[in-house]
């Protein structure tokens, strides 16, 4: 059983008055429980003649094994990953994936599943602007979620987005700086610090720390999200041992002496956190 209700925003003068207030233009969603699986799920709708007929249509369909519709599909999928344990980060893109979809297939008037197909597909990926190796993940996650729905044959005819080619990508490694540039963004830091000296002892601690956030991530390979969120327990002696945040990879190597006094010399911003 379905139950249609308003979403108030923040906005709403009769947000206070609860979901079972109806007239208002807030977007109608629907709760409940549809087969064996709990629902919750947008109507994309703000009409409530339009919701009701929805809501029955959705409820003939979960008890008769008829075509599934997409939003139902994304909750499924979104649940799954959820438990299993897959990042917050990662089911955020899988998310934004979502609603870019939603907001194609709706301009088409394509509801269900079953209805989606390749050149449909095809014509999604048209709209992308992104760089090569962007575009891949999309489509890794688009396959994926394709994936999950012809599994449980709500597709017509197998995963639809299998025939989408991923695009070429040229591999070029990254290699560090060189000495020159090492030289150069280090005496940067210095500039930084003498013309922000003016400004007080929180702007030269912030550029002294900069400074410092550059020789870690020189002698560490770590990115500029693990490394400004290095904390003291991560490093033992002269051993720095983390995980990546992005791809929850293992990062053990040892730190230079000159770093390591770099480290205990920058106040930390708080009595864990270097940075």
């Amino acid at each position: 059983m379905l139950t249609p209700y308003r979403r108030h925003s923040a906005k709403c003068p009769h947000e206070s008055k609860g979901r079972t207030y109806k007239n208002c233009k807030c977007p109608i969603w629907a709760d409940g429980v549809l087969g064996n699986c709990e629902v919750r799920v947008s109507l994309q709708t703000r009409d409530w003649n339009e919701a009701s007929r929805k809501v029955l249509r959705m409820q003939a369909e979960g008890q008769t094994g008829g075509p599934v519709l997409l939003p139902i599909a994304w909750d499924s999928f979104l649940a799954d990953i959820q438990v299993r344990k897959i990042s917050s980060g990662v089911q955020g893109k899988y998310k934004l994936l979502r609603a870019r979809l939603e907001a194609f297939v709706e301009s088409r008037k394509i509801e269900f599943v079953q209805d989606v197909n390749l050149d449909l597909l095809t014509g999604f990926r048209a709209t992308w602007t992104w760089g090569p190796r962007t575009h891949a993940k999309h489509l890794e996650r688009l396959k994926a979620f394709f994936a999950f729905c012809a599994e449980r044959r709500w597709t017509a005819d197998g995963n639809p987005a299998d025939g989408l080619r991923a695009p070429q990508i040229d591999v070029c490694p990254t290699m560090p700086f060189s000495e020159a540039q090492m030289s150069k963004l280090l005496s940067a830091c210095d500039d930084y610090e003498k013309a922000v000296a003016c400004a007080g002892p929180t702007a030269v601690l912030n550029a002294r720390r900069l400074r410092v956030l550059i020789l870690v991530m020189r002698y560490t390979g770590l990115t500029i999200s693990d490394t400004v969120k290095l904390s003291t327990a991560e490093i033992e002696g002269d051993k720095l041992f983390l995980y990546r945040q992005k791809t929850d990879e293992a990062v053990y190597t040892v730190l230079p002496p000159h770093v390591l006094r770099a480290l205990r010399a920058v106040p930390r911003v708080t009595d864990s956190l270097y940075f």
